[in-house]
């Protein structure tokens, strides 16, 4: 994808949703009146990064893809916002991965920047320019809060990105400017993830990364039926108690909680794939273990805003 920018406009959120790169998105007006959203998005030869400005109080479900890994900076001028059922504090920094569903809120206008990198070239950066493994800067956090110099640098270069789209846009075309702007935001991104990471980890700590890093691969593994809390415990030698606290601390919600949003996604991703003359809901909420049918439905609609019959004959552009 070449370097460059570009800035829409919606009064449509299902097209909004489908714009913003990277993400299987879902935005879900909670008031009524005419919806506007303004995006903008700015693509540099390895980071992608966006902003969003929207006019109604909205619920915004989403997961990032595979490939990809997402920091959303909270900046102090931004309204107000609940990330998984929590507010989001100004100067921390979200994460977004694969198998992490999000489920953003506001209770009114919204705005958000972003920005994202393939995990592979995170991951070199990392190793190459800082001598430190990805998981050794991210571990299993949800949210950080980098030190406040860390983030100021992190935040202005992201601010001065994004305004180019608007104040000069032919500045992002150019390869060597481009590059340039795509190696500070990358270098200020990891010195960010450096001043929140600790030197020595405790004890305590470093069992509870090995419990989340047995049990993850095992969900990823089995992501199409239901598992088990036990089964969780059993993967990850530890008691419910402490495995419920874990993903609260990491993804702001229960194991349970967590496993059901993965299982929905999945299902939702067979349905806008499938051909509605030769697959039906029902074959495809019963292969994602979804066996009470009524209910699977219940809750796709409280997630995505739309029943899985209607997702299933939408044609897709």
């Amino acid at each position: 994808m070449p370097s460059g920018s570009r800035i829409w406009c919606f009064d449509d959120p299902d097209a909004y949703a489908t714009r913003i790169h990277n993400i299987h998105g879902r935005v879900r007006p909670d008031r009524s009146g005419p919806y506007r959203a303004r995006l903008t998005l700015v693509t540099l030869p390895d980071i992608h990064m966006s902003m969003s400005e929207e006019t109604l109080a909205r619920r915004f479900t989403c997961e990032a893809t595979p490939e990809r890994i997402f920091f959303r900076l909270k900046h102090a001028d931004e309204p107000p916002n609940l990330r998984n059922g929590k507010p989001a504090e100004p100067g921390t920094i979200a994460i977004g991965r694969r198998g992490a569903p999000v489920d953003d809120r506001s209770e009114g206008q919204s705005m958000w920047r972003s920005l994202s990198i393939p995990v592979a070239e995170l991951a070199h950066r990392a190793e190459v320019l800082r001598r430190r493994s990805l998981h050794s800067l991210l571990g299993d956090a949800d949210v950080i809060r980098p030190s406040p110099a860390a983030f100021a640098r992190l935040a202005r270069l992201q601010r001065d990105g994004l305004g180019l789209a608007t104040g000069a846009p032919d500045v992002l075309t150019r390869p060597a400017a481009s590059q340039a702007l795509d190696e500070q935001i990358g270098e200020a991104l990891l010195d960010a993830l450096l001043s929140v990471t600790p030197d020595r980890e405790s004890l305590v700590d470093r069992r509870h990364h090995a419990i989340m890093r047995k049990v993850m691969p095992f969900i990823e593994d089995n992501a199409a039926r239901p598992i088990a809390l036990a089964e969780l415990c059993t993967v990850g030698g530890c008691s419910t108690k402490l495995l419920e606290r874990l993903f609260l601390q990491a993804f702001g919600q229960t194991p349970n909680r967590y496993l059901r949003l993965r299982r929905l996604w999945g299902a939702r991703r067979a349905l806008e794939s499938a051909n509605p003359r030769e697959a039906t809901v029902s074959q495809i909420a019963l292969a994602w273990g979804f066996w009470e049918l009524g209910r699977f439905a219940v809750a796709y609609r409280d997630v995505f805003g739309e029943s899985p019959s209607h997702t299933l004959r939408r044609e897709t552009a």
